[in-house]
């Protein structure tokens, strides 16, 4: 999905309100299913910080969106990535990271039924930085 974000304000752009007309077909889409919103469970779980250092910023001065990635995968060790594999990968990125700031890093100790691990950024302020799940 893709959101259109005023520079300014940073909050969301309804597209027909913009001064060009953006194409947009509902029978094309990137993905065959419709992604859940992700919820934390009601679990344990174990944590880091990481704080956006200047080699991991994009263009924009944020946290480039393949940092996520490894953040999430430093969660676990080099054995545990040696034993499992990793079946799907969902990323919602829910309030940008900018130098400086301070992100907890939580692993939800126990997986769902379905195989799943939730892990989650939480800012120092309280609020969710980013959302993943990853299933087995």
């Amino acid at each position: 999905c893709w959101l259109l974000i005023d520079k300014n304000t940073l909050r969301p752009q309804r597209s027909d309100r913009l001064p060009a007309v953006i194409r947009y077909d509902p029978d094309h889409q990137a993905l065959s299913e419709r992604l859940e919103k992700l919820n934390a469970p009601d679990a344990d779980f174990t944590g880091y910080i990481r704080q956006a250092r200047y080699s991991e910023l994009d263009v924009n001065r944020h946290l480039n969106n393949s940092r996520y990635v490894e953040w999430i995968m430093d969660c676990f060790d080099a054995g545990w990535h040696g034993k499992n594999r990793i079946r799907s990968f969902q990323l919602n990125f829910t309030e940008e990271v900018r130098p400086g700031d301070a992100v907890e890093i939580r692993k939800y100790d126990s997986a769902e039924p379905s195989g799943k691990i939730y892990i989650e950024g939480i800012k120092d302020k309280g609020t969710t930085a980013f959302q993943g799940e990853i299933g087995l």
